[in-house]
């Protein structure tokens, strides 16, 4: 990414929202491209985000974007007022259009009612996972005040909801998303993994004390395994890395309140 010295362009204010623009540089062929291109202006910057990641074959940009009016042909935003974050996958190559990640449920070009966080994507940028407060999602409402993860999947055209209860359909877990938080998405797309610390993701649902585990969901049956153990006074679990088939999960716990005790790794 490149900020521009702080004029002010059309449509800014100075000193507040300098433009920052994402280009793509190709090291055969030494070509400079530049990414967020604004689709009223081709050939022009677009003033957007931050960049997250390039697919493996380098050909599209995983960004997030406070203005994808600027970056998204037809975009629309859910309220006039609204100013969060969506994620957006950008062609490097011109004549490509972009697509929006994170929209609102049958509306590729409509951004979702609250924020996008990003927390994971898979190797080809064919899934991209998110933390959201977002009600129009799903093509039910999920109504809650707790961030929920989900998983935007290209490859299925479908975004799935990686924490919602098991013990009641349709409802959220029984607590939010943790701060710093990642999911681990397969090669092979169709697993992924994340860290939590709800009593009920799986069944039969836990009682007490509220801890750290380590699941695995599998992508085309929407089924959520724990992978770490839970037992009485085991430490939290935190998610590190899932194999290309989906088959092996890298997990640590960290035991709390013992000062010196080393991390054991899974």
């Amino acid at each position: 990414s490149s900020t521009s010295p702080p004029t002010a362009p059309a449509g800014k204010v100075k000193g507040i929202d300098p433009p920052r623009e994402t280009f793509a540089w190709d090291r055969d062929t030494g070509v400079r491209t530049l990414v967020t291109r604004a689709t009223a202006a081709p050939g022009t910057g677009a003033d957007s985000g931050f960049s997250i990641a390039t697919d493996r074959e380098g050909a599209w940009v995983l960004h997030g974007s406070g203005r994808p009016q600027a970056l998204v042909p037809g975009y629309t935003a859910p309220s006039p007022e609204h100013l969060g974050t969506v994620l957006v996958r950008l062609p490097v190559t011109p004549g490509l259009e972009p697509e929006l990640v994170t929209s609102a449920f049958g509306q590729p070009r409509k951004g979702p009612d609250a924020h996008s966080e990003y927390l994971g994507h898979s190797a080809d940028l064919q899934q991209v996972a998110f933390a959201s407060l977002a009600s129009d999602l799903l093509e039910t409402p999920v109504r809650t005040t707790l961030a929920q993860i989900y998983i935007a999947d290209r490859q299925r055209g479908r975004t799935h909801w990686l924490t919602r209860s098991a013990a009641l359909p349709g409802a959220p877990a029984d607590t939010g998303m943790q701060h710093g938080s990642r999911v681990h998405i397969a090669r092979n797309g169709r697993f992924a993994v994340f860290s939590h610390a709800a009593n009920d993701l799986v069944l039969p649902v836990e009682d007490g004390t509220r801890t750290l585990d380590c699941y695995r969901i599998a992508l085309d049956s929407g089924t959520v395994v724990r992978v770490s153990e839970r037992s009485a006074g085991s430490p939290p679990a935190s998610c590190d890395a899932l194999s290309d088939d989906g088959r092996f999960v890298l997990y640590t716990e960290v035991p709390q309140g013992s000062q010196g005790a080393p991390a054991q790794v899974w």
